[in-house]
């Protein structure tokens, strides 16, 4: 009697809401068909047009991010930044698990009662469980409470993963101190498509482009955008240069920064761009040389990973969880860091990024190099291998 054909393993993804870095990896698995893959959402915020309370506007990111791919969605239309831990939630979910019977359910975070439920019932059903996040020890938030949140997460939440997807140094750092062994620990970083910045390079590395810097985010307090301000007012009246520079980003600081760098834009250094969407982001950044991520708080900084694959030098905050040897941004390799804050430390670097030409090309072209470890079809490689193991 012939073998029944074998059935590729399902994973079940949990994740609040449909993000724009996640989802050309859910296609790729899908497309490769090496796992069965299905996202469940608590909320449809972002493929849907919803209210950014960061960006202090309505926003729908103009990336097919719903389509390629299995998905469900709990609570269509729901505001995600307004809800806690309770009500991240839908009882609906229990339903999906089990009709669809996973082989492996990822969590992205413990923040979510959805995610606690969804562990107990892989738990219950010897369904193996993995778990995937940007935490990172450096996050001033975590401090204060730190040892007993590890302490719980320990013995309450990480005890029965069968997997741990770490994502950088920095994230191996805090799941370590959160008791999880070295042996469930596999580097699976966060993935982007390079493809798309490819695509849309039309200067080779090395030319000269429309702006040095540019700094992109949101417009809030703890992104710091006040910093790439005042390092570009220090650089220019400390020197006789006159750099360009570029800001990109909306939020409720926006009527602050305009007028902080009033001055700078009647002088023709600083042009004030808005916010920009997912589709203009690669040409956008492709139009300056080097990234400035001034970032008080910033798990991972996806940005940096974005502009690396523009091919942009980058001059980042040390305390961002993409900071390290073997990370995406490398001190003195693709990136040069500065103490957050620290903004004569900022002018410092950008002045040295400005005036050794050799130095900044070597940089982006190394950015570019980092990046392709960050490619879509790597990353699906990583995490087939955990799953298929």
């Amino acid at each position: 009697m012939p073998a029944a054909p074998r059935r590729e393993p399902t994973l079940a993804v949990l994740c609040s809401h449909p993000i724009q870095y996640f989802t050309p990896l859910y296609r790729s698995l899908a497309r490769r068909g090496r796992i069965r893959v299905k996202a469940i959402y608590l909320s449809d915020a972002g493929a849907e047009p919803h209210f950014d309370h960061g960006f202090g506007r309505e926003v729908r990111w103009d990336l097919p991010l719903l389509k390629g791919y299995d998905s469900a969605v709990l609570q269509p239309g729901t505001d995600i930044t307004g809800k806690n831990f309770w009500s991240r939630h839908d009882p609906k979910l229990k339903a999906i698990l089990d009709d669809l019977r996973p082989d492996w359910v990822l969590l992205y975070g413990y923040a979510s009662r959805m995610n606690w439920m969804a562990r107990n019932w892989a738990i219950r059903h010897g369904v193996r469980l993995a778990y995937w996040s940007d935490s990172n020890v450096r996050d001033p938030r975590a401090r204060g409470k730190a040892a007993v949140k590890n302490l719980v997460l320990k013995h309450l939440f990480f005890r029965d993963l069968d997997a741990v997807l770490v994502t950088s140094d920095a994230n191996e750092q805090y799941v370590r101190r959160c008791g999880v062994d070295p042996s469930q620990m596999h580097r699976v970083p966060f993935a982007i498509d390079m493809r798309r910045f490819e695509r849309s390079r039309s200067i080779p590395l090395g030319q000269p482009r429309d702006f040095d810097f540019v700094w992109v985010g949101k417009l809030m307090a703890l992104k710091r955008p006040q910093d790439y301000l005042d390092a570009l007012q220090r650089l220019v009246d400390r020197s006789r240069l006159r750099p360009r520079a570029l800001m990109l980003g909306d939020g409720p600081l926006r009527a602050d920064v305009l007028a902080a760098g009033a001055s700078l834009r009647a002088r023709g250094i600083l042009e004030f761009r808005g916010f920009v969407n997912q589709r203009e982001m690669p040409a956008a950044l492709q139009s300056a040389d080097t990234l400035v991520f001034t970032s008080e708080i910033e798990a991972f900084g996806l940005v940096a990973l974005e502009a690396a694959a523009a091919g942009l030098a980058l001059l980042v905050a040390d305390n961002i969880g993409c900071v390290g040897h073997g990370d995406l941004a490398r001190n003195g390799v693709n990136a040069l860091t500065f103490t957050v804050r620290d903004v004569a430390g900022l002018a410092e670097a950008m002045q040295r990024v400005l005036t050794d030409p050799a130095l900044r090309v070597a940089m982006q072209r190394w950015s570019v190099e980092i990046a392709q470890q960050y490619d879509t079809e790597r990353v699906a490689d990583a995490l087939e291998s955990v799953i298929l193991s």
